[in-house]
């Protein structure tokens, strides 16, 4: 893959604060992986079909009680161009800045993200503060991740109510840690759900990376009626074809724009 040089690149500086000589190299090293991580999340749902874009820390410095951190693409692919580039950091603070108001899922997160957001931004191990902001050459207003933010991070990803109910999107994220998951992302909405799935399905999970799939079973909402999380039941490659009624009857309305089933699959057909 070969890429271009010499643009001028978007990044994010991440800001630590901490007295000098208290702040733990585990602190940092973590704060760092977390914003990174936050960053390759939200590229790969936003550039699921481009080149993804790889991260490094740009620039270091130690000042009176902080720390700051200057990261940016290592390159822009050829294939994408430097606003695409822009949109990972773009949406990140813009996710902060909604979490900062209220408890919802941000665009281009999903629930992973803003429990990565929360642990980002609590205190400890010699860090009392953390704060980011968009970087391009030029200075822009730090965003604290403050109490609110972490209040309302952790309420937004809190289950209110549990039914029967379907999503549809892009499967991708598969993870494994603690419990097997994966992530579904839907390009309308522009946020992703967790999907829970018992580990003896991986191989057909696997099978079902990266298409377009609809997926039923026990979905929960947070308290703003955003899904959240799907314990798995029952999951097909979304087709051309008309879906699975049944499997769509309990689909969140939330996810398909607010229409009727039959306006969505009617809608759904034009645009193929």
């Amino acid at each position: 893959m070969r890429y271009r040089r010499g643009v001028a690149l978007t990044g994010v500086e991440l800001v630590l604060q901490g007295r000098q000589g208290a702040v733990e190299v585990s602190r940092v090293t973590d704060s760092l992986t977390k914003t990174v991580g936050l960053l390759h999340e939200i590229d790969r749902f936003y550039a699921s079909r481009i080149p993804r874009l790889k991260w490094v820390v740009q620039e270091a410095r130690s000042e009176v009680e902080q720390i700051r951190f200057t990261i940016t693409p290592r390159e822009v692919p050829r294939r994408r161009d430097e606003e695409s580039a822009a949109v990972p950091v773009r949406a990140l603070i813009e996710g902060v800045e909604v979490l900062h108001e209220r408890a919802e899922i941000p665009q281009f997160f999903g629930p992973s993200s803003v429990e990565r957001v929360a642990d980002l931004a609590t205190p400890g191990k010699g860090v009392f503060g953390v704060s980011i902001r968009a970087f391009n050459g030029g200075a822009r207003e730090l965003v604290p991740l403050d109490a609110d933010v972490i209040s309302h991070a952790r309420n937004a990803v809190m289950g209110k109510t549990t039914s029967l109910g379907s999503v549809v999107g892009i499967l991708d994220l598969i993870s494994l840690r603690r419990r097997p998951r994966a992530a579904i992302f839907d390009p309308s909405s522009r946020r992703a759900v967790s999907l829970y799935f018992d580990v003896g399905r991986l191989e057909e999970i696997k099978g079902l990376l990266g298409r377009r799939v609809l997926a039923a079973g026990q979905l929960t909402r947070n308290d703003l009626g955003q899904p959240i999380q799907l314990h798995l039941e029952t999951i097909e490659e979304f087709t051309t074809s008309r879906p699975n009624i049944e499997a769509l009857a309990g689909l969140d309305r939330d996810w398909i724009g607010g229409a009727s089933i039959d306006e969505w699959i009617a809608a759904d057909r034009r645009e193929r």
